[in-house]
């Protein structure tokens, strides 16, 4: 391990970092908290380790730092995407929402959009596709955020479900495939992209795509059919 200056608040986030970077969460979260006692309004340290209790599926705590880090910073973008994750995964999907408005305006009141921005688009298409709220905004999402990563596979996923749920089958089932080029045991492709097949009447080719989703993930359908995706 790299020794630092027992006073240097930089130091000890930027290992944090680096250990994020490579997943080892326990080391850069304790990383990131001699940075916060070194300065307690150190907006990235706070940010960071936001990050690196979302990696390890702590979410309440992710979310009072990314929480934090917006008190310090109220147009830190990267906050309000961190916390609309965190929200998202603990299932408050109106919350993530609202976070990813924010992250989204922005940037588009800076009429500047960068790479890390595709992860707020990514969210806010994913989680208005799950709540069925403004689901052409959705769509808008998915293609911007797929404009900055053409191959991304959960941008291809998501949007993938939007045009599903915009009743667009045969786009649908094009983006799926794209995705499942990428992974093909990815199920939620498999499952609406089966699905779709059966609506545009397509029952060989659905059913083998819902049953192969089936093998991987038994309760495919039952997750599936709270979002209207029904064979």
């Amino acid at each position: 391990m790299i020794q630092l200056a027992p006073d240097n608040a930089i130091a000890f986030n930027n290992r944090g970092n680096t250990y994020l970077e490579e997943n080892a969460y326990d080391q850069a979260i304790q990383d990131f908290d001699q940075a916060i006692k070194l300065n307690p309004k150190y907006v990235h340290a706070f940010s960071n380790r936001g990050d690196a209790y979302l990696g390890k599926g702590d979410y309440d705590l992710a979310i009072a730092d990314f929480s934090q880090a917006i008190q310090l910073s109220p147009d830190d973008a990267a906050a309000f995407t961190g916390r609309g994750v965190a929200n998202d995964m603990k299932g408050s999907h109106n919350l993530a929402s609202a976070d990813y408005d924010q992250a989204i305006r922005d940037f588009d009141v800076k009429l500047q959009l960068k790479p890390d921005d595709a992860e707020s688009l990514n969210g806010r298409c994913g989680t208005r596709s799950l709540t069925g709220e403004s689901l052409e905004v959705a769509l808008s999402d998915c293609n911007r955020a797929l404009r900055l990563f053409p191959d991304r596979l959960d941008f291809l996923d998501n949007r993938a479900f939007v045009n599903f749920r915009l009743g667009l089958f045969g786009v649908a089932i094009t983006d799926a495939s794209s995705a499942l080029a990428i992974n093909p045991k990815l199920t939620s492709s498999l499952f609406v992209r089966g699905v779709a097949r059966r609506r545009l009447g397509d029952t060989s080719e659905g059913d083998a795509d819902i049953a192969a989703a089936r093998a991987l993930e038994p309760n495919i359908g039952d997750i599936s059919s709270h979002f209207g995706v029904t064979p």
